[in-house]
């Protein structure tokens, strides 16, 4: 790992503390993810402060208004407190934290006007209001209380929504034109299969899941790095449903898969894990984790990631670096950025070895 580049990281995000952009893809939200690691991986007390000041911006001042969505609203900052709550980050009751966010998601839930506009987008959408309440449902330290209660009532009315919207939204699988980690279906799919973990309503979900079977074995994403994005998805939640029919689609995926062209379906000069090719490295080192050998394709994996890694690491590695220095942000600083990259050197370095 470039420890170096990490450090440098970790200084020019601290100076970008209070940044005016609240919020996890692109603002200080993200940032607060990256420094609470960074402190603990290297044991620093002075980074921790910092990433304690970005978040509680959002904790004390309730009266800034933030929009409802996940990638630059309440929802993602939420998500983001439930997450260092629960892995021991922060201190106290997310309850009382994400009061205002829980009835707010119930408020648009229950009007049905509101409910109509909503799209599946992780974004701006049901999949990010999901993906907000299933984390929070997650939280055993919380007594059961309304609260509890009214976020259950939120996950079922979601999901009974997704039913209605999802079947006719399946055929832009096959109509993809770049690559996004945070491509809907997905993440649809990766956070229905967690809500199966709360035993809440899993025979609604796996009464989808099944009626949706048609789709997932049958489309092809167009783009190589989307049909490994998918076989990865479906090969994660067959652990829980155990379809052959799946299992099939998972291989036929990577059969299909043309590895000489993954390496220049995203910008190969994009620095992003959303969107760029550190998204990509990190797909294929993910690739590599679960399958094996009786798997189509899977010696190329590794060969694909050893190219990608050639051209665009050391490139990458230097824009950054010329960025840290010249105090320009031309790269956002959350996750959809460099907070995003620092995380995925921290948490998953192995993606990124040569």
């Amino acid at each position: 790992m470039n420890t170096t580049l990490i450090y440098e990281l970790a200084k020019y995000l601290c100076k970008q503390s209070k940044s005016s952009i609240q919020s996890l893809f692109r603002g200080d939200i993200g940032i607060s993810l990256f420094l609470y690691h960074y402190a603990r991986k290297y044991n620093a007390e002075d980074i921790e402060l910092l990433a304690d000041a970005f978040l509680d911006e959002f904790c004390v001042k309730e009266n800034i208004v933030f929009p409802i969505d996940f990638s630059a609203g309440k929802t993602g900052i939420g998500w983001a407190i439930e997450y260092l709550v629960q892995n021991g980050f922060r201190k106290g009751s997310t309850n009382a934290l994400l009061e205002n966010v829980d009835r707010d998601i119930f408020k648009l839930l229950n009007d049905q006007n509101e409910l109509k506009q909503c799209t599946l987008l992780l974004s701006k959408g049901l999949t990010g209001y999901l993906l907000y309440i299933v984390t929070r449902l997650h939280n055993k330290k919380e007594p059961i209380s309304l609260q509890t209660e009214i976020n259950q009532s939120s996950m079922r009315m979601i999901i009974n929504q997704i039913d209605i919207i999802a079947p006719n939204l399946f055929v832009n699988l096959t109509k993809d034109v770049n690559f996004d980690l945070v491509w809907t279906f997905p993440v649809l799919l990766l956070t229905l299969i967690k809500a199966l973990d709360l035993n809440i309503y899993s025979n609604k979900i796996m009464n989808m899941i099944n009626q949706w079977m048609l789709y997932l074995t049958a489309f092809l994403p167009g783009l190589s790095c989307n049909r490994l994005y998918f076989a990865i998805v479906l090969h994660s939640m067959n652990k829980n449903i155990c379809s052959s029919e799946i299992d099939r689609q998972v291989k036929t995926l990577l059969f299909s898969i043309d590895f000489d062209k993954i390496l220049y379906e995203t910008d190969i000069d994009l620095p992003s894990v959303i969107n760029g090719w550190y998204g990509i490295a990190l797909l294929l080192q993910k690739a590599l984790d679960l399958f094996n050998a009786q798997y189509p394709n899977y010696e190329k994996i590794e060969n694909t990631r050893q190219k990608i890694i050639q051209m665009c690491l050391h490139r990458s590695e230097e824009r950054l670096m010329r960025q840290f220095h010249n105090d320009k942000n031309e790269i956002p600083l959350g996750l959809a950025g460099l907070s995003g990259i620092g995380l995925l050197y921290l948490l998953y370095p192995k993606a990124l070895m040569s």
